[in-house]
Order: structure tokens, then C-alpha cells, then sequence
């Protein structure tokens, strides 16, 4: 391999790991097609906890993964199977907050910039406390807290990722014609009115409105907003997805009385579901080349790449906040441990460019066997959590 595709691909190696970290809504948010009539969302979370807290707690992480199921569930029911949730990356202590899909703090009253998905105009803000506890403190149903925070976040995405408005009735008069009026008419049954009601199983009200039920438009923020029900609107030229054009309830779609599909319980609705914990640290071991093919100018551009990619790195996790520790695995006929997993700082990052610098040519190229030995290096430095 030459000098210059080494460089290269030190420097690449470098810039993939800077982008895909540093702009997690970027990299790891979106929509993926699963079939001809259905799609995938991914999402990504800046949760305000620790990532020591949630790594040594599994009953903690349970709680919110538990919560995101019930996201995913309401989320298929909304859009009658045409959405799923997808791979939900959950970044610890803040991190990204302002960059993900949800902001998640310990209190606050949820909320969403309305069609912002796919954006940098806003985001979901979430809490553990609301009208639920997350992690719950109830001894005897649980489950009713997961439901609860889950389809907040459902509504909320009704908000942020479907361009929707609230259909309850307001506490208040005023002159914004999105907001909520006391002179309201709320919409039965509607996720967009009062998403509470679907706990225990009445997912009627995990359901979008439909012209059967919207009433007169102009007492609903909906209505003022778009002129129309929830549905009318996802199928029209307005709505983003065009999957969910052919999803809306038809005529012969009757259910308690209300024109709706009753999707709910379905395993499918969990099927593309993956929750990601991400850690505060990143392991890197540099696998170089000292077999007697390096022997001069492709040695000298390899450790001005290898020393480069280290200050990249180093100033990578200074601005990022993350844990970078990082190694160096060495080969020609053997391999060697040049240097061990190491948290990386200016100190170290000093001693790492000095076995750079004294790395010397020798014998045939192991590379195979180098590749392995960093592998198992970085295994056993692993956490089974992240």
C-alpha cells in the first residue's frame, strides 16, 4: 500500500468519526424505505443522565427503552402501519442537546417545533417528569408510566415529524391561531387531543383525526392551522410521506363507532425497533506497518499521518467532551503492542507521537495477524453495554 493512500485514509478515518459523532441528527436521523408502503424513522435523543449511571444501572436503561417501546407502538397505530420506529441512538449526559431529534431533562413540559423533522428548525423536548415518572416510582404498574411517557413522545411526533397541531381545548384566549383555545371543541377519539386516554389498551386514541370527527374546523388549532383533519391533511399535496397517502381509514374502516384502523396489539409494530446506548468513549487503535516494505519515504509518510490523525483526535475530543482512548499496534513478521489503550490528552498524546517517531522497519508483513491483534485489543477493552 503507498504512503499517500495511508495518508488519505488517515485522514478520512478522522473525518468520519468528527462528522458522524459530532452531528448525530445528521448521520443518524431519517427515513429509510422498507418496502414499496412502509418506512423506517430513526431518531436520536441527548438524555440528560450520565452515561457511569445509565452503564451500571440495566433496570435504568430498561426504563426508557421500555418507554421507546410504546413509542414505537404508538407510532404504528398513528400512521395504520406505514411508519415504524427504527434505530433510536440515545446519547448520555446532554450531549448534542440542540442536534438530536429529542431533548430529554429530568422536568419539564414536553414539546415540539411542528415539521421539523429532518431540520436544524427545532426538535422534541422531552422530560422524565410530566404527568409520569421515568424511571417510574410505582410498585404495582409500571407500565402505565412507560405508556404515559411513550405516547408523549408519540404526540409529540404528531407535532415534529407529521407538521400536526394540538385538537384539545385550551385553558386560555388569545389571538395565536396554533394555540389551544378555551373555546375549543377537543376531538374524540385523537392522539392530537388527549393521548393519556389510550393507556390499557384504547388505542382508538392513539389515532389521527379524521373528517368524521375534526367538527368545525376553526375550534381546533388543526383546523385554524391547516383547514382540515389530520388525515386529509398527511394525504394531501402537503403531507411529507407519501406512503401514508394510500394509509388513511376508508369508509368501510369503522371502529367503535369511529371511522379508524385498530392496528394495535401487532409485534410488527416493534419489528424494526433498536435501541443504541452510546458511551462517552470512543477506543481507537492505530494498526501501522513497520515490515521492511515501509523502508524509507513510506515509513516517514506513515508516521506524519499517524502523528497528524493523533492531534486530530486529540482536539476531536477537547471539542466534543467524548473519552478517546487510543493505541498502537505495530507489525512486520510479528505483531507488537506498541502502546496500550490509553486515555488521550495533550500528555499522551505526546507519548504517542514519540513511539511513532522511534517505530523501525523489520522483516516480512503480518498484516492479517496485526488486524487481529488490535481487534482482540479492543474487545477486551469493551463494555458488553454501548
Amino acid at each position: 500500500m503507498s504512503s499517500k493512500i495511508k495518508t488519505f485514509g488517515f485522514a478520512l478515518v478522522s473525518v468520519m468519526v468528527f462528522n458522524a459523532v459530532s452531528y448525530g441528527q445528521i448521520a443518524f436521523s431519517g427515513v429509510r424505505d422498507v418496502g414499496a408502503q412502509e418506512q423506517v424513522l430513526d431518531h436520536t435523543i441527548s438524555l440528560h443522565r450520565s452515561w457511569s449511571e445509565l452503564a451500571s444501572d440495566s433496570s435504568l436503561r430498561d426504563e426508557y427503552e421500555q418507554t421507546i417501546g410504546y413509542w414505537a407502538d404508538a407510532i404504528y397505530e398513528m400512521t395504520n402501519g406505514g411508519h415504524r420506529l427504527g434505530k433510536v441512538r440515545i446519547f448520555p449526559r446532554s450531549k448534542y442537546k440542540g442536534k438530536t431529534d429529542v431533548n430529554w431533562v429530568a422536568n419539564l413540559h414536553p414539546s415540539a417545533n411542528p415539521g421539523s423533522f429532518m431540520t436544524s428548525n427545532g426538535r422534541i423536548n422531552m422530560s422524565d417528569m410530566f404527568s409520569y415518572r421515568i424511571p417510574s416510582n410505582s410498585t404495582t404498574n409500571k407500565r402505565r408510566d412507560w405508556e404515559g411517557a411513550g405516547y408523549v413522545l408519540a404526540h409529540e411526533s404528531g407535532h415534529y415529524v407529521y407538521s400536526l397541531y394540538d385538537e384539545y381545548k385550551g385553558d386560555t384566549i388569545n389571538n395565536l391561531i396554533y394555540w389551544p383555545q378555551l373555546t375549543d371543541e377537543p376531538v374524540v377519539p385523537s392522539i392530537m387531543n388527549n393521548q393519556w386516554n389510550a393507556r390499557g389498551g384504547n388505542y382508538e386514541w392513539l389515532n389521527f383525526s379524521t373528517p368524521d370527527n375534526i367538527g368545525i374546523t376553526s375550534e381546533t388549532a388543526q383546523g385554524r392551522m391547516h383547514g382540515v383533519d389530520a388525515w386529509t391533511f398527511l394525504t394531501s399535496n402537503r403531507g411529507k410521506y407519501d406512503v401514508l397517502k394510500s394509509r388513511a381509514p376508508s369508509n368501510s374502516d369503522i371502529y367503535n363507532g369511529y371511522r379508524m384502523k385498530i392496528e394495535l396489539p401487532s409485534t410488527r409494530a416493534r419489528d424494526s425497533l433498536k435501541v443504541i446506548w452510546m458511551s462517552d468513549t470512543i477506543a481507537i487503535d492505530m494498526v501501522l506497518d513497520r515490515s521492511g516494505s515501509m523502508i524509507g519515504t513510506p515509513l516517514r509518510d506513515l508516521k506524519i499521518a499517524a502523528k497528524a490523525f493523533v492531534d486530530i483526535i486529540n482536539k476531536f475530543s477537547d471539542t466534543t467532551g467524548l473519552i478517546v482512548t487510543i493505541g498502537i499496534t505495530t507489525f512486520s513478521d510479528s505483531t507488537e503492542n506498541a502502546y496500550p489503550l490509553t486515555v488521550l490528552n495533550n500528555s499522551t498524546a505526546s507519548q504517542i507521537k514519540n513511539i511513532i517517531d522511534n517505530i523501525n522497519v523489520q522483516n516480512m508483513t503480518a498484516m492479517y495477524d496485526g488486524v487481529l491483534a488490535s481487534g482482540n485489543k479492543l474487545l477486551s477493552a469493551s463494555s458488553d453495554v454501548g
